[in-house]
Parts: C-alpha cells; structure tokens; sequence
C-alpha cells in the first residue's frame, strides 16, 4: 500500500496532470478480498490528490512476489472467498457499448 501512496505522491510532485490506475472489481474497504480493500485505499488517495483519474477495475489478480508468504496466502484464500460471495460475478457492458456488438467467447472469435 506505501508504494501505491508513494507512487501517487510522487506523480503529483512532478506535475503529472492525469493518472490511469488498474485497480480491482469491488474495490470496497470491506471487500472479502484482500488485494480489493488495499485498491480501494489507493482509489481514494487518488480522489483526495489534484489528479484526474480513470479507475480500471478487472477481476482478475497475478500477485506480487514482493508481499510476504502470509499476505499471500490470505489473498489466494480471500480471493476464493470473494468467488463464493458473488463479489467478482459482474459483467461490464463496456464491450458492447464501446464496440457496438456484445462479448464475444473466444470460441466464437476463433470461428470467424
């Protein structure tokens, strides 16, 4: 979380105007998921910085191997937790509305 805070700062500083920040699906301070509660805390330092933003929110994590094995393991088990709940079962209507057609399976990309 410091390097996310620090980063932001640090764009600040230099004069960086606008930020994109990939974040997570259901980025909340009470996600089940770990990983969506810390997004969540950089989402808002955003917001209270002078940067414009855009949030980019997907659902799906390839984790660090700079956190220690413990905060691992919790956010593989709290990510499972987050499947159970429901939490990460949204569907963005951002294909179709930016594309003009719906999603497409890969399946159906594949056949032409």
């Amino acid at each position: 979380m410091a390097v996310h805070t620090a980063f932001v700062d640090a764009a600040v500083k230099a004069g960086v105007q606008a930020v994109v920040y990939l974040s997570f699906a259901g980025a909340a301070p009470d996600a089940t998921f770990t990983l969506a509660r810390d997004h969540w805390a950089t989402e808002q330092h955003i917001r209270r910085s002078e940067l414009r933003f855009t949030f980019l929110r997907d659902n799906l994590m390839r984790t660090s191997r700079r956190c220690s094995s413990e905060r691992m393991v919790e956010a593989w088990v709290t990510t499972y937790l987050a499947v159970a709940a429901g939490e990460l079962a949204g569907v963005s209507d951002a294909v179709s509305r930016i594309a003009g057609h719906p999603a497409r399976t890969l399946t159906q990309v594949l056949s032409g």
